[in-house]
């Protein structure tokens, strides 16, 4: 194989492909990154690909030039690391079987990776039905869901985020059974039926690493029994499915909202950076006090002390106080588009919801601090 590519954009590819590569493996082969350069078609490009054997990746690089087609497989790490610091605009890689030579300005490095035989192959999806929608959409359906999910391995269903995909519109919901999210979208085609499926988190962030690299590109979607693929112009990722049934959700929505109140995200967020300082590590509590045209944020500690923060709101019902984990009211409110939110309160044991418009995040209270 011998190549010349642009530094910045085979430096991106490696990176992303990088987080899939486990370094903790048995598997030797998995945790390097094979490279295979090809002039087929209009654009020379070295593809870069990586899996951990649930969730695989395959990035294509556009090259100036491939001298000679091929294939070779590398550890990131190296390679990573001396592209980083290099300010070359191109770069030659050069391979004679498992020995490769990388060529910049200020020197020649030759690295020792492995011959390309045995590396995991994808599935394959040509005859499975798919959707399309566009990729900054996507992200933000990402971004305002996954961030509920579990990181308890026992409760392995809710440590992904349920994807249902219905004619015109995608939906995602993450849960960990003390916070809820919810946010959906229009795609641009659609199924004719209805598909759900819970895929990993660590799936959905390597989707979310990819389109930032660029979201101005529409994101082809395929479902399949046990695996889903995300397809993009530069890309394919695929990933396992998880097993198990999802709660349902839409029983966990309290319904009807007799106390509820227009908030400004910056004022919250900014009240609530000022008393979480003031609560306990491991078990921070916050409680809300809607009173007239004001929210009142209050915490209380015997170890440290106490903090009370209030901010003007829109709200026009009568008093009333809920307390839950600050951290998982800045998730939320970090994770909405919108400048302004609505906040339901409602009294122990009734659950807080913020709405963004059609997305939501439904947040279990605790017991009133004393």
């Amino acid at each position: 194989m011998r190549i010349s590519v642009p530094r910045q954009s085979f430096l991106a590819g490696l990176q992303l492909a990088a987080a899939v590569a486990p370094q903790k493996t048995t598997i030797a082969t998995i945790k390097n990154l094979k490279l295979t350069a090809s002039s087929d078609g209009e654009t020379p490009r070295v593809a870069i690909e990586a899996t951990d054997l649930e969730v695989g990746l395959c990035y294509q690089v556009p090259v100036d030039e491939v001298g000679e087609a091929g294939e070779l497989i590398l550890p990131p790490q190296r390679l990573i690391g001396i592209l980083r610091e290099s300010d070359d605009e191109v770069v030659s890689l050069n391979s004679d079987g498992a020995i490769s030579s990388l060529d910049l300005s200020s020197g020649r490095y030759k690295m020792i990776g492995i011959e390309a035989q045995d590396f995991p192959s994808g599935p394959c999806y040509e005859d499975l039905e798919g959707f399309v929608l566009a990729g900054a959409d996507l992200r933000s359906l990402i971004r305002k869901s996954a961030y509920a999910s579990s990181q308890d391995a026992a409760r392995y269903a809710l440590t992904g985020v349920l994807l249902e995909f219905q004619k015109s519109r995608l939906c995602a919901v993450a849960t960990d059974g003390k916070r809820l999210a919810f946010a959906d979208t229009k795609v641009v085609t659609g199924l004719k039926g209805m598909v759900s499926a819970i895929v990993p988190t660590k799936a959905l962030a390597l989707v979310d690493r990819l389109l930032a690299l660029d979201d101005d590109q529409e994101v082809g979607i395929v479902v399949g029994e046990s695996q889903i693929l995300f397809r993009t112009p530069s890309a394919v990722i695929t990933s396992r499915l998880i097993e198990g049934k999802f709660p349902e959700y839409k029983k966990v929505v309290p319904k009807g909202a007799t106390h509820k109140a227009i908030v400004s995200v910056a004022e919250f967020v900014h009240s609530l950076r000022l008393v979480m300082p003031m609560t306990e590590s491991g078990r921070r509590s916050v409680r809300m006090a809607l009173n007239g045209p004001t929210l009142t944020l209050f915490t209380h500690s015997k170890e440290i002390g106490e903090a009370t923060v209030s901010f003007p709101v829109e709200y026009h019902g009568a008093e009333v106080n809920s307390t839950c984990n600050p951290e998982y009211l800045m998730d939320a409110l970090c994770s909405v588009s919108s400048e302004i939110v609505s906040v339901e309160l409602r009294p122990y044991p009734g659950a807080l919801v913020i709405r963004d418009g059609r997305n939501y995040a439904v947040i279990m209270p605790q017991e009133d601090m004393e």
